[in-house]
């Protein structure tokens, strides 16, 4: 019965997310959005290069206890050390990731070019999780239903690695309401 009640406030929701984008285009955001939900995200994260600010080394893995991962994928069209630059923000959420609610998985797609950037920008960043640098392109290659544009980047999956929710809850009010409706079970 409550699996049944967390599939209808997904369902409900998503249309949600869809009005939150703010974005004229109606149309285009709603395929994109079904576009994303339509099959399961691979995470692969075991393919790819691990960098922590930790000072004690971690070894990073999803962890199954958790119910929600909040994915941040920066695509090799965007520009990696840009968002680097802004990625502290995200230390806000890292309390919800210690209460076992949402685990943050940062994913960066930087060109070739931008790798040793990239790498010393993340360690000057100020934030506090880890970050996975997918430096074989695989993330893209094995969730090719994820749209080019970054403003579907940034999304929620459930357990079943299952898009629940479309936006960045730390530049979106609306958004981050309804990120917290999901994550703390208020429906």
């Amino acid at each position: 019965m409550i699996v049944q009640q967390k599939i209808k406030m997904i369902l409900l929701l998503l249309p949600l997310t869809f009005l939150h984008l703010g974005c004229t285009n109606d149309k285009a955001i709603l395929t994109n959005i079904e576009k994303l939900q339509s099959m399961p995200i691979c995470l692969c994260i075991s393919d790819m290069l691990l960098l922590d600010n930790v000072e004690s080394p971690i070894c990073f893995s999803i962890d199954e206890k958790i119910p929600y991962r909040l994915i941040l994928f920066i695509g090799p069209n965007e520009c990696s050390t840009c968002a680097l630059n802004s990625l502290s923000e995200w230390n806000v959420l890292l309390d919800l990731e210690k209460e076992k609610k949402v685990q943050l998985v940062f994913i960066l797609n930087p060109k070739k070019k931008d790798l040793e950037q990239v790498i010393s920008t993340y360690y000057s960043s100020g934030l506090k999780h880890p970050v996975m640098i997918d430096t074989c392109d695989i993330f893209t290659q094995k969730n090719p239903h994820i749209p080019e544009e970054s403003l579907f980047h940034t999304f929620l999956i459930n357990s079943d690695n299952n898009v629940v929710m479309v936006g960045n809850p730390i530049k979106n009010a609306k958004i981050q309401a309804m990120f917290e409706r999901i994550t703390t079970n208020r429906h």
